[in-house]
């Protein structure tokens, strides 16, 4: 079986290109090839940056939508990969029978450890939508996106992360990898938000 077609999108904003060069170098060390194609939210002042993150969004998922059906790797600027990302990503998705055009969306990142939700098959948690938060990495089919597209402006959620886990568990579970396969670096969130981190992230864990 072909390995599924994996494309890579990163999130950010003009003020913090120097984070942003960071996480592109920590990705460029992993196996996945090709740098993901980068969405600069619009500018905005502190109270506006909510809005301007969740324009950015939705300005994303189109731009990956124009191409053919795929999984979806959203990620935001300030992040550290695991090596093998994309090996680690391709198994992850056989294993659970994934499809682009199936209702799929899951978190690379948890830092929540066990209270993230209950242990479901190898390598993966079934979240509690309740308890999910942060969009540091996120992995989605086109179908998935293409849902979030047409209701993002139903939600009447602020936050672009919690509307993204709204949304995508009003269709699907959400689902998580373990170990997380990104880390959070220690700097100010985008939007001013406390910033989170992943105890379980192994840099160079490899799935067989």
């Amino acid at each position: 079986m072909a390995p599924p077609k994996l494309s890579a999108y990163m999130l950010t904003c003009r003020q913090r290109d120097a984070i942003r060069e960071h996480t592109l170098e920590s990705f460029r060390a992993t196996d996945w090839t090709a740098s993901p194609c980068v969405e600069v939210a619009p500018d905005a002042t502190a109270t506006q940056r909510q809005h301007s993150m969740s324009i950015g969004v939705v300005r994303l998922l189109q731009r990956a939508l124009e191409q053919p059906a795929h999984f979806i790797l959203f990620l935001e600027d300030d992040l550290r990969f695991n090596y093998h990302l994309r090996h680690n990503l391709e198994r992850w998705l056989e294993l659970l029978r994934a499809q682009p055009d199936d209702l799929f969306f899951a978190t690379l990142f948890n830092p929540s450890g066990p209270s993230i939700g209950d242990s479901a098959i190898e390598n993966t948690y079934l979240v509690n939508a309740k308890c999910a938060f942060g969009s540091q990495a996120l992995l989605l089919s086109t179908a998935t996106a293409q849902h979030m597209v047409q209701h993002w402006d139903e939600d009447v959620e602020e936050h672009h992360d919690f509307k993204m886990y709204a949304l995508a568990a009003s269709v699907c579970p959400i689902y998580c990898h373990t170990p997380s396969l990104v880390q959070h670096m220690r700097v100010p969130s985008t939007w001013s938000g406390p910033s989170a981190y992943a105890p379980d992230f192994v840099c160079n864990w490899r799935a067989p």
